[in-house]
């Protein structure tokens, strides 16, 4: 029988000292928040043992042993020895007829053959299904607390969620179960293939070093069952650990990581020669890739902690924190706001700290908010319209973000700088604040260039090869398609040349021209002039507010579109 190392220094290791302190501090309430149940209850078994205490559980699983006639829904506290399948007579347990003498029953636990009570640690699983509005639990809970303090003893609430009313909120003490860190994800590995070598003796397994590092980071952010089942599948297709294999785990990460529905897990496959622009931007991550490292951090620069992209809609924000991420080569991890909210009590303020920690679990990571400001705005408002739930999360986030020390850098992209908490805007929550204006005639050129670039298409000869071909403009062409798109967005550019290209397919496939992308947006009315109140008082802001992320600002003098205004006198002499 194969057993999984023991773990050395690794995060288990400091949460397990840590609760030791808290345990023999007298902390009579705590609730561990975590989605790996048996790992947890072997850590507090192991703290258990180093501090002198006896452990006991309870869940809500009814207990046929103290069942009656009388009253067969019964439950019970049990001795927690560790020991696989005790016999009956060896079960030590105290009968729970309600939830609610839960801790009552447990203050009675007396040390054996003296009548003294016990010092002792309750584990009580499926709290989070019992608490609700439960007046009587949060009552004998209260009541119960200090009798347990002065005698020694302490009960951890263990849940995903959670699930602690007001009332409880200064009496219990919140930790969160650590996810497997790199250490302990190599433990798994070795663990895992210990297994198929006892099993199938005959068929070594081929692996090096630097896979097994690799499929160890690939595994980041995934409890202890899920990289075990990822690391068993992917030995299981073809009894070889290769590259192969690091993308199924990264593959398996990504589904789990959405299933979660907190943070969508992202593989990008640009680069920032994809970003057209921005100059000052990208000389500013290229600067920092260096300081993104082990060894800048060991020199004593701490992780960068991230940027805030303000500006106007369409104009390349999302685009660079998804490119940043690859130049990097570093996960991205995208956090949808909207989905930390949540209807259940404690749930979205749960959510934020979930978030958190899975994005610090996949370290170095980008964590990257787009459109900020509809998760942060309305705090104010918030206590009188939703309880203070969203002023709490955003704080959660704010306090984060100031006092974090993990590679986790945050790239946050805004459209509507008014409605952004000042607090999110000082100094300390970032590194810089960049704002993205329209694109210049320079930086509309190369948005053009890459574009026609990425719009490559396929040739069959007559001996049935394919050849990718690459389109070209004329500088000319270029240059009317710049002159033409004064005032639009990087997308909405984009947006002209595949309408134009759809022109041209619809007429028998012909080659595209730089007039077929002006006609496009001479018909096209942009951003810039159906938000022109909002996208002036933007860019006002953003002059004396925050860093632009062009080298050179753009000019007044390009309000001015030569072929909109031919466009209107024409259409004045018809």
């Amino acid at each position: 029988m194969v057993e999984k190392a023991v773990l050395g220094k690794t995060a288990t290791e400091n949460f397990k000292r840590e609760l030791e302190r808290r345990i023999r501090a007298g902390y009579a309430g705590l609730f561990i928040r975590t989605f790996e149940e048996e790992r947890t209850i072997k850590t507090i078994k192991a703290s258990c043992e180093r501090v002198n205490r006896s452990m006991w559980i309870w869940d809500c699983l009814l207990d046929p042993e103290t069942a009656t006639a009388d009253n067969p829904a019964k439950t019970s506290i049990k001795l927690y020895t560790g020991i696989p399948n005790p016999k009956k007579e060896d079960i030590k347990r105290y009968e729970i007829d309600d939830v609610s003498r839960l801790l009552p029953v447990f203050v009675t636990v007396k040390t054996e053959p003296k009548p003294q009570p016990e010092k002792a640690v309750l584990c009580v699983m499926d709290f989070h299904f019992f608490i609700g509005d439960n007046v009587l639990l949060i009552r004998s809970i209260k009541n119960s607390l200090p009798q347990m303090k002065r005698d020694g003893k302490t009960v951890i609430f263990i849940g995903p969620r959670l699930a602690l009313p007001e009332e409880l909120e200064k009496d219990i003490t919140t930790l969160d179960f650590p996810l497997p860190d790199r250490i302990e994800q190599m433990q798994i590995l070795d663990y895992v293939l210990k297994c198929a070598e006892e099993a199938t003796p005959d068929k070594p397994v081929n692996i090096t070093d630097v896979i097994k590092e690799r499929l160890c980071e690939a595994a980041l952010g995934l409890t202890s069952q899920e990289a075990e089942d990822l690391f068993s599948l992917t030995l299981a297709k073809n009894y070889k650990l290769d590259e192969f294999s690091v993308k199924t785990v990264i593959d398996g990460k990504k589904d789990i990581i959405k299933k979660d529905g907190i943070l969508e897990f992202f593989t990008p496959d640009i680069s920032l020669e994809d970003v057209g622009g921005l100059r000052k931007l990208k000389k500013w991550f290229l600067k920092r890739i260096k300081s993104f490292t082990i060894d800048a951090h060991d020199f004593g620069l701490p992780y960068p902690k991230g940027v805030l992209m303000v500006g106007v809609p369409g104009c390349g924000k999302s685009l660079v924190a998804k490119a940043v991420a690859a130049f990097w080569g570093v996960p991205l991890v995208r956090l949808d706001m909207g989905r930390i909210y949540n209807k259940f009590q404690g749930a979205s303020e749960d959510n934020a700290r979930r978030a958190i920690m899975l994005s610090e679990a996949v370290a170095p990571s980008v964590l990257w908010i787009d459109e900020v400001e509809k998760g942060f705005s309305g705090v104010r408002s918030s206590d009188e319209t939703s309880g203070g739930v969203q002023a709490r999360v955003v704080q959660t986030f704010l306090t984060w973000m100031q006092e974090k020390t993990s590679a986790v850098f945050l790239a946050c992209t805004g459209n509507a700088v008014d409605k952004l908490p000042p607090e999110l805007l000082r100094k300390g929550r970032f590194d810089e604040i960049f704002f993205v204006d329209l694109p210049n005639p320079e930086e509309r050129k190369e948005i053009i260039k890459i574009q026609i670039r990425k719009r490559f298409y396929k040739s069959v000869n007559a001996d049935g090869n394919i050849t990718t071909i690459e389109r070209k403009l004329s500088d000319a062409d270029i240059k009317k398609i710049v002159e033409a798109s004064i005032g639009f967005t990087g997308a909405e550019i984009e947006q002209a040349v595949i309408d134009a290209l759809g022109d041209c397919y619809v007429d028998g496939k012909r080659a595209l021209k730089g007039e077929d992308v002006v006609r496009i947006l001479i018909d096209f009315v942009p951003l810039s002039k159906t938000m022109e109140t909002e996208i002036t008082a933007l860019r006002k802001w953003g002059e004396t507010k925050a860093k632009n992320a062009s080298e050179e600002a753009t000019t007044v003098a390009e309000t001015f579109n030569p072929f909109r205004i031919v466009k209107q006198t024409e259409e004045e002499d018809e």
